[in-house]
């Protein structure tokens, strides 16, 4: 095949899903973060 064999095109897609996977969970974890941080300047400045 010209772009590669069928199994180094699914090693190649299993690879950007995880990497796809990875980079939602830092972006829900950064969103967690902030949350956290507004709720904790809310009892502070109480």
């Amino acid at each position: 095949m010209k772009n590669g064999s069928i199994p180094e095109r699914l090693n190649m897609q299993e690879w950007q899903i995880s990497d796809e996977r990875k980079n939602a969970d830092k972006q829900i974890g950064l969103y967690v973060d902030k949350q956290d941080e507004k709720a904790e300047s809310k009892f502070e400045n109480k």
